[in-house]
């Protein structure tokens, strides 16, 4: 697998497969192959490159990358929108010669929430939805995108619109957020340049709205973050009677984290709090670096279904 252009040492390093994974993915999302990849590499001078399309050969090989595989596919989560897509284009050709009679599973309306945090693979997919016949409802708001170290586009929406030939159209007020919280966002996000209508920033809250309040805590350092979290969670327990973050009385609370990597902390900042009632889980809502997990971190990573 082409492990000449890296040493041992780079391959064992954690930092180093995780930028592999990321350089795998990004040219998955791009719809480069291994042949693509490593043509790049060599025409601008990216030996890495050209591993890393010896390694998407390898991803690319095997009877369990194809959709007509009869038990679980393998596939990298960056390859899988494009997979689809394909399969979605050729069904009504491909479909009869394998015996299949059914019509293409797509259906009738696909609703997208949050597409500011999607790849464009997306995009792709949706395309490939709208010709079969189904009608494409996508929301997005560019300021709370959070997916760009993954892949993801803040500006999808552009894109999709021009691509299914429609108009964007905005939404008006806002109804999940204080009328504090949503002027804080307002004066945070106009500092940040954007593209196309400024419609969503001056859209306000909603008449029955609650005011709200906002208290903020600087902590310089983790450890001062995590006295912080610790006195807040205090400021809750049974035991005690003054409130410092205000009022409420909590006999169990649930922390949720997006990464595992957090969580260790956050326990010790609950033993800090005397809460042992706090319970910690993990939401994985994105995956730090969606690529090829398995060939990266070597067969001992196989069958595991959380992405990386």
């Amino acid at each position: 697998m082409a492990r000449g252009h890296w040493t041992a040492d780079a391959r064992d390093a954690r930092l180093f497969r995780a930028e592999l994974r990321n350089l795998v993915a990004r040219a998955g999302e791009a719809g480069m192959g291994a042949a693509e990849l490593s043509e790049a590499g060599d025409r601008f001078g990216r030996p890495e490159w050209q591993g890393a399309g010896a390694i998407v050969a390898a991803l690319e090989e095997g009877p369990e990358r194809s959709p007509e595989y009869p038990r679980t596919l393998r596939v990298d989560l960056s390859r899988i929108q494009a997979l689809a897509a394909d399969l979605i284009d050729a069904w009504e050709q491909d479909a009869p010669s394998h015996g299949v009679q059914a019509p293409c599973p797509v259906p009738d309306v696909v609703i997208v929430d949050d597409l500011q945090d999607c790849t464009p693979s997306t995009l792709r997919l949706l395309e490939a939805c709208r010709d079969a016949g189904a009608r494409i409802v996508a929301f997005s708001d560019s300021d709370v995108a959070v997916a760009g170290y993954r892949g993801g586009e803040p500006h999808l929406d552009r894109r999709l619109a021009s691509a299914l030939g429609v108009e964007i159209a905005e939404l008006g007020q806002v109804y999940d957020m204080s009328r504090a919280v949503r002027e804080l966002a307002r004066q945070a996000c106009a500092r940040i340049a954007q593209s196309g209508s400024p419609a969503r920033r001056e859209a306000g809250v909603a008449d029955d709205a609650p005011a709200g309040r906002l208290m903020t805590h600087l902590g310089a350092t983790p450890s001062q973050m995590g006295a912080l979290i610790a006195r807040a969670l205090r400021s809750h327990h049974p035991a005690r009677r003054h409130r410092f973050f205000g009022s409420g009385c909590y006999r169990s609370q649930l922390l949720d984290g997006r990464r595992n990597a957090p969580l260790p902390g956050a326990r010790r900042c609950a033993r800090r709090g005397r809460q042992s009632r706090l319970r910690l889980r993990n939401t994985a809502d994105h995956a730090p670096a969606p690529g090829p997990r398995d060939h990266a971190d070597g067969p001992e990573r196989h069958g595991r279904g959380r992405a990386p």
